[in-house]
């Protein structure tokens, strides 16, 4: 408001800068950061998953959210109409990301893969089971109540007990996703949440060797600083830079 009346914004001011700096480092507190779900997390948690319509989305959405290094925020807001098949994977289009506030579109790339950690597979596979042709990739999953069956009567299973709902997942949802499989997989679901897979991706990048460059590339991040801040303390450790000559 400041700018657009013509005077200059107070908070620009030396004395508001500094006071405003004083006062973060006095009340400084460690940042509460989420387990990574590197790869090596990843594939207990996956096996531990069942071969149901939840299961198959619980799959793809932890599987598309690892490859393109997405926030929770983001695969919600994945549709299949930003959705681009192509031979060796497929293309999905985000209108707009936290560092795209211009909202310009920014890309991403599900590559083909050949192990039980394709993306591609295990989106397509979700998709043609819950029969899904418009609107958002992953939404909320209800089981149904077995039907009344007048007593005396043979009880009959139930072909499909779920109901797939139209509107996205919520974020808190995506979180519970990743507490419930890294849970049974046998780690502290507490430190997870829906950010460990932006973590793990970026983590298991660096594992391997990505250079940084790379990475920020992938994962869109604006600036080298707040990439680091997602990179394990266990990567840099098999990685330091002096491992070799100490």
């Amino acid at each position: 408001m400041h700018l657009l009346a013509g005077c200059p914004p107070p908070t620009a001011a030396a004395v508001v800068s500094t006071t405003f700096a004083g006062i973060k480092r006095a009340h400084r507190r460690p940042v509460n950061k989420k387990t990574a779900l590197v790869v090596e997390r990843l594939r207990p948690a996956l096996q531990a998953i069942p071969e149901t319509l939840p299961g198959r989305r619980d799959r793809a959405l932890l599987l598309v959210g690892f490859a393109a290094a997405l926030r929770p925020s983001e695969i919600a807001r994945l549709t299949i109409e930003r959705m681009t098949r192509h031979a060796d994977g497929i293309e999905l289009f985000l209108p707009w990301r936290k560092n795209d506030q211009d909202a310009r579109g920014t890309k991403l790339w599900l590559p083909q893969g050949r192990t039980g950690l394709c993306p591609v597979t295990a989106l397509e596979a979700w998709l043609a089971a819950a029969a899904i042709t418009e609107g958002p990739l992953f939404r909320r999953i209800w089981r149904l109540p077995p039907p009344r069956i007048p007593r005396g009567t043979r009880r009959t299973p139930v072909a499909d007990p779920y109901r797939i709902g139209t509107s996205p997942i919520d974020t808190d949802s995506i979180a519970l996703i990743v507490k419930n499989w890294t849970g049974l997989a046998g780690f502290d679901a507490a430190g997870f949440a829906g950010h460990s897979l932006r973590r793990g991706a970026i983590s298991s990048g660096v594992a391997q060797g990505v250079h940084i460059a790379r990475l920020k590339q992938f994962s869109g991040h604006a600036s080298l600083k707040s990439l680091e801040e997602y990179v394990e303390l266990d990567e840099l450790r098999h990685n330091h830079p002096l491992k070799d000559i100490l």
